[in-house]
């Protein structure tokens, strides 16, 4: 319960606060610029965390860069069916922010 409560207001709440209310305060060269934001909850299947944390800060990272096909990163596996896929969708998922903002 703790946790879940600490996770909530310190990631979520403050990250929303911060990123969308006052985007244009924090980053005032960009105007009224879209604002975007994601949160990545997959659990790595080559994760050493304890099992009740979730995911760190930036683990998104690893499939963006094909971790689980060994393109980068160099992690040794055992990467599991699921990693492929969320890999192959966090890829896609960037490459089209890239392209199209």
């Amino acid at each position: 319960m703790y946790i879940a409560f600490r996770e909530d207001i310190v990631y979520k709440q403050i990250q929303n606060l911060l990123i969308h209310k006052n985007a244009s305060q924090i980053f005032p060269f960009a105007g009224f610029a879209k604002t975007y934001m994601y949160r990545c909850e997959m659990r790595p299947s080559v994760s050493t965390a304890p099992t009740w944390h979730t995911t760190d800060h930036s683990v998104e990272l690893m499939y963006v860069f094909g971790a689980p096909f060994g393109h980068a990163l160099q992690i040794e596996g055992p990467w599991h069916e699921d990693d492929e896929l969320m890999a192959r969708e966090m890829m896609k998922y960037w490459t089209n922010f890239a392209k199209t903002g």
